[in-house]
């Protein structure tokens, strides 16, 4: 959700390309078997030839017919170092509203927009709600879900009459209460109910759940009620049924689970882009502008030195998915060290980038510039990794 929409200029075709080399849907799902998460006693039993997962699987396609999701725990047994993942923003990035950490700590969050007073708060039967005041009248439902866990802030969903619902106010970090969501058109007059909440659509519902959650889709269809909280390793790498009975078979040959890391650079965007925006999908959403920069596929593939088939600019070779984001910029500079040659060296076959004339050190500093997103009280890195100089208008 937080779709801000505005027409945009489309890049130049072969970036569009390189944005946008694998656009494919997985059509295996109307045929999964019935089962949830934890269930063990429904999995079929894997022979060595079973082949379930294609380099074209996303996490938006849900899982293959015969396969269920084991839950993040059941991972963890073997893979204890992944288990950090659990920890990050990312493995927390929805919560159940009862037990959110953020309304936890603050409760009551209070904010006023517009002269709409409203408030996040637990009852006594230890519910969170979500209330808004308008002069004598006000307006309370229970919170389901609360969305995000970033350094931004979070944003809060709740249900009326079968339908979801986005809360018109978000936390914010740096504020430390509440303003309006990113992505909701500002105003002043308008109804209780929608000044609440903004209705969402069904596909965004769908995209909103599949690229917070883990295991939203199971036989083909929105469980939004069994989903699991946070995107946990089997939401990148796929149901787990068949791969965790493998192992435990010490069964040879295929291991029946997806890893991304064998995808190419190209391979790595969609795959991650399946949540923070491909090329294609940032364009189909007509966006333009500053509102684009925290969409980083799409932002990287405007870079000059993008190659779909260079391991070295790949989502994975900056960012290891298991652990928190590095924010220290010299972390960084190896990275860059692995295309581009230092002062005084000519660029190579191997490293065919030049080296940086102004400075040795934190590169992402100049050539990533954080920018701030109006409305999110957040500076986001631009991952259009060019040269940035004074004055120029944002590339977008």
């Amino acid at each position: 959700m937080n779709v801000l929409l505005a027409m945009s200029t489309p890049p130049s075709s072969s970036k569009l390309l390189a944005g946008a080399i694998t656009v494919n849907f997985c059509l295996l799902a109307a045929g999964w078997r019935k089962a949830g998460a934890g269930q063990t006693a429904a999995v079929v039993r894997p022979s060595a030839h079973t082949h379930y997962f294609s380099r074209e699987w996303r996490p938006r396609d849900g899982g293959p017919r015969g396969l269920h999701y084991m839950g993040a725990q059941v991972c963890i047994e073997c893979h204890r170092y992944e288990a950090s993942e659990l920890h990050t923003p990312m493995g927390r990035a929805a919560e159940y509203a009862n037990r959110a950490g953020i309304l936890l700590r603050h409760t009551p969050i209070r904010g006023n927009v517009h002269g709409d007073a409203y408030t996040l708060r637990f009852n006594s039967a230890g519910q969170a709600q979500y209330q808004i005041r308008q002069a004598r009248h006000k307006m309370a439902v229970p919170l389901l879900w609360a969305f995000g866990l970033g350094n931004a802030g979070q944003t809060y969903i709740y249900q009326k009459n079968n339908l979801f619902y986005e809360s018109e106010v978000s936390f914010y970090n740096r504020l430390m209460t509440l303003d309006l969501t990113v992505g909701h058109p500002d105003r002043e007059h308008r109804s209780l109910q929608r000044n609440l909440g903004m209705r969402m659509t069904p596909d965004e519902t769908r995209q909103c759940f599949v690229c917070h959650t883990t295991g939203t889709y199971l036989n083909g269809r929105f469980r939004p009620t069994k989903t699991m909280p946070g995107v946990t390793c089997e939401e990148c790498h796929g149901p787990g049924s068949a791969h965790v009975a493998a192992m435990r078979a010490l069964r040879p040959g295929r291991t029946h689970i997806f890893n991304p890391a064998i995808l190419s650079a190209g391979g790595q965007m969609n795959f991650c882009g399946s949540c923070h925006r491909t090329t294609l999908m940032v364009l189909n959403m007509r966006m333009h502008g500053i509102v684009d920069v925290r969409f980083q596929p799409y932002r990287l593939a405007l870079s000059q030195c993008w190659n779909p088939a260079d391991a070295r600019i790949g989502c994975l070779a900056c960012h290891n998915p298991h652990q928190r984001v590095v924010t220290q910029p010299a972390w960084y500079d190896s990275k860059c060290l692995a295309c581009h040659v230092n002062q005084g060296q000519s660029p190579t076959n191997s490293k065919p980038g030049m080296a940086c004339p102004v400075a040795r050190h934190n590169c992402v500093t100049c050539h990533m510039p954080e920018l701030r997103l109006p409305g999110a009280h957040f500076r986001f890195a631009d991952h259009d990794i060019r040269i940035v100089r004074p004055g120029q208008p944002y590339p977008g």
